[in-house]
């Protein structure tokens, strides 16, 4: 064939394109403009400047090793839409430019406030990495250079709408009519792709769910104890280096072939997870005080379902995000983070994760919730680079009020104390016996909570947070009246004293105690 052109898309700022508003449904169905946003309102354009031909948008999926516009089979075709960008390969420079004129006009009137960047130039499949890598540069270099304006600007005629703060001017009919309102096009778009989101997600996990389990779309839902313990976990959940993956990768039919895999494998673990959360819903009840012989309140339903406690927001590429009870944010996080280690991607390639959890009131401002995620996550993703031991990492940040700054001075302002540092965070999954050892962690909270009295743990709680040196009283206070000691970490003294080389690990044992499900922490099995 002769010359053919590329098109790179992507989405620009799409954490603040979600999480920009506190209500969930809000989160739900920005998420779902970005995963749909490269498959209708795409097609729907390119089927407009190809009207006589029969395109098969799927053919990169089915046959990912035959390039069909390379052959003159085709005068379009999809290179591979993953990690959040779509490629796409044209027959002519002049179709590709009307496809990227009429893509993002449509983009306006479709979904306003949702921002893109383009790239575009000739490529040569012989030569595709070298192809691919000048086109991702020069997509960076645009995102950089044109800023478009895709928000109706606000009038001075119009009211301010309550969820966007932009302009008010298009009314909504919600399912709900207690939600119908006046609201901005931006809010409307995501209101109403929440729907198609809520629809999809049911239908995707029917066969798990079945008839006695649905998810929410209201944070409120999630089987939070009211008043007190009033806490939702925010989770993002990154995979280890697939970036690096996709640029070893030099073949067309090989990016094509890891995207698909590494999305499958998300999924896969998703659903893993959502069936060990089935498998312990009556625990998580008795747990959580709902129905079980610890308390009569109602559980959380929707037309006759039990919600589950969890309801996922992104799950696309190698990412997931998900809104959970606080409780069991970390847990969930554990089951995912172990089940997606479990599998490989295209040509064996060895799949891991890092975890951030954001452990907060409900009405903490959400936008702030995912933001400490993410910096979680990213903290765990660099101190597994610093290790060097690969594997599976996460981190967590219990929020007791309103939290400003990263997630670093936040820990610098409020977690150290003259004796040292009281987080030894972020944590690895993995059987050694390692002082960054989640699941020694775990080990030892269970040994603490069945030693101590809940008293004593809150007394051993003000003495490191003190910084004072009243350690070792407390150490001889419970050899002596209980005739017990605390937890051991392998080839270290905190035992003694409490702290060594300005770090104590009793900390995390005591917070992971009030977020972790109880059923574990009682349990006699190790681990956990």
């Amino acid at each position: 064939m002769s010359q053919i052109y590329a098109v790179l898309l992507d989405i620009c700022s799409i954490q603040k394109y979600i999480f920009t508003s506190n209500k969930l449904k809000e989160n739900i169905g920005a998420s779902q403009i970005v995963q749909e946003v490269y498959y209708e309102p795409l097609q729907k354009v390119v089927r407009g400047i190809y009207p006589s031909e029969q395109i098969d948008f799927n053919s990169w999926k089915k046959n990912p090793e035959t390039c069909l516009i390379e052959n003159n089979q085709s005068p379009f075709e999809v290179g591979y839409i993953g990690g959040g960008n779509a490629f796409l390969l044209f027959d002519s420079e002049d179709n590709a430019k009307k496809f990227i004129s009429d893509w993002t006009r449509n983009l306006i009137a479709l979904f306003p406030g949702l921002i893109t960047a383009v790239a575009f130039g000739s490529v040569d499949l012989n030569q595709f990495s070298k192809s691919l890598g000048n086109l991702f540069r020069l997509l960076n270099q645009n995102k950089y250079t044109f800023i478009p304006q895709t928000l109706i600007p606000r009038h001075g005629i119009t009211g301010i709408c309550s969820y966007s703060g932009y302009s008010m001017e298009s009314w909504y009919d919600a399912p709900d009519l207690a939600e119908s309102d006046y609201m901005s096009t931006t809010t409307k778009s995501k209101m109403n792709a929440a729907s198609r989101a809520n629809e999809i997600i049911s239908k995707k996990c029917k066969e798990i769910l079945g008839d006695e389990y649905c998810f929410t779309d209201q944070l409120d839902e999630l089987a939070q104890t009211k008043g007190e313990f009033n806490y939702i976990s925010t989770v993002h959940i990154d995979g280890n280096d697939i970036g690096k993956r996709f640029q070893e990768m030099h073949t067309l039919s090989d990016i094509r072939k890891l995207s698909m895999s590494v999305a499958e494998e998300t999924w896969n673990s998703f659903m893993a997870m959502i069936a060990s959360i089935k498998s312990d819903f009556s625990k998580i009840l008795e747990d959580l005080g709902f129905e079980g012989k610890n308390g009569s309140t109602p559980y959380p339903q929707k037309d006759g379902k039990k919600i589950l406690p969890i309801r996922p927001i992104i799950i696309g590429g190698d990412d997931i995000t998900f809104v959970c009870n606080g409780r069991y944010g970390i847990y969930f996080a554990k089951i995912y983070l172990e089940e997606f280690q479990l599998h490989k991607a295209h040509n064996d390639i060895p799949l891991s994760s890092c975890a951030g959890i954001s452990i907060t009131k409900t009405n903490h401002p959400f936008y702030r919730s995912y933001e400490i995620a993410e910096e979680l996550c990213q903290n765990s993703k660099a101190t597994r680079r610093e290790s060097e031991l690969g594997g599976s990492w996460l981190d967590f940040q219990i929020s007791y009020g309103a939290l400003s700054g990263n997630i670093h001075n936040i820990r610098d302002s409020q977690y150290k104390t003259p004796m040292g540092n009281l987080l030894m965070r972020p944590y690895i999954l993995d059987e050694k016996k390692m002082e960054s050892s989640f699941n020694l962690l775990v080990q030892n909270s269970k040994q603490l909570k069945a030693d101590l009295p809940r008293s004593k743990i809150f007394e051993l709680r003000e003495v490191l947070g003190s910084g004072s040196l009243l350690g070792k009283k407390f150490i001889a206070d419970i050899k002596a009246r209980r005739r017990k000691t605390l937890p051991e970490i392998p080839n270290k003294m905190y035992q003694e004293n409490l702290w060594e080389e300005g770090q104590t690990p009793y900390f995390d044992m005591i917070e992971l105690l009030e977020f972790y499900p109880t059923f574990v922490l009682n349990s006699s099995k190790k681990g956990g």
